[in-house]
């Protein structure tokens, strides 16, 4: 009796468990969340190894308005971009690994929410208290992605110590026609 008891309680605790599991997230330090929480708006790119502030040149700023991340603390995001994501992210080295999960799709029904397929990694690092690079990871090499550069994001009613201290002064910004 006493044993059907224990192994009773032991597959109760193993299905709350896996249950519990299947909604649960990695956690992330209370620092790192207190770090992300909030929105974030690119602020800066990189182009040939020199950081542009969007805001100099209004032709690079319109390409990235409603582009954003919004974090929060409890280890998970939304992007806007495109289109709208959700996803996870984890501390990883002296940053954080962005995972996307779900993707939001305009369909005749309205807008839904369907699992996104694809492996969609970014890897995020601060660079002062309120500004972040985002730039795309390669999880099978382990780092981020050849040949990509990072964006700069800047938390949202903020300003940025890192851009004003490093930018480039962009004298004449003329698109190219395609």
């Amino acid at each position: 009796m006493k044993k059907n008891i224990i192994l009773s309680t032991l597959l109760l605790l193993i299905l709350l468990l896996t249950a519990c599991g299947a909604e649960s997230r990695e956690t992330v330090s209370a620092e790192a969340g207190e770090y992300l929480r909030g929105t974030w708006t690119v602020g800066g790119v990189m182009y040939n190894n020199m950081l542009i502030d969007v805001q100099d040149v209004p032709e690079i700023a319109e390409l990235y308005e409603g582009k954003y991340y919004q974090f929060s603390d409890d280890g998970s995001f939304r992007e806007q971009l495109l289109f709208t994501y959700d996803g996870v992210y984890t501390e990883k080295d002296n940053g954080f690994l962005l995972t996307l999960t779900t993707i939001y799709r305009f369909t005749e029904a309205g807008i839904e929410a369907e699992p996104y397929e694809e492996e969609a990694f970014s890897l995020a690092w601060p660079l002062d208290e309120h500004t972040l690079a985002v730039q795309p990871y390669d999880a099978l090499m382990g780092r981020v992605r050849a040949e990509s550069s990072p964006l700069i994001y800047v938390r949202e009613d903020q300003e940025s110590q890192f851009i004003r201290q490093y930018k480039n002064t962009v004298i004449d910004f003329t698109p190219v026609a395609g």
